[in-house]
């Protein structure tokens, strides 16, 4: 029988960087769907965004490092996304 999925961690490369992101982006308290909507930013931005992420180098640090960040103020000094996240 096979049991539901509790376990949220990314099951593949870029699952695991949309995930980053996407962490990244709620630790910073900016709300990327809200962006998309009130044309802050476009979806093309959001996807490149992400792509972006898959392609950095520090990913295993940020894993490391969000889940306990409480307050964070702005992006870690290594993102791809400073300039997006600061759009939002």
């Amino acid at each position: 029988m096979n049991k539901p999925k509790t376990d949220k961690s990314p099951q593949t490369p870029l699952k695991s960087h949309v995930y980053l992101f996407d962490m990244m982006a709620e630790k910073l308290g900016k709300r990327l769907e809200g962006a998309v909507i009130d044309g802050d930013i476009t979806a093309d931005q959001l996807v490149a965004g992400v792509y972006r992420c898959s392609a950095c180098t520090k990913a295993e640090d940020c894993a490391a490092r969000l889940p306990s960040e409480e307050d964070l103020q702005q992006p870690y000094e290594y993102c791809r996304n400073q300039a997006l996240f600061a759009k939002v």
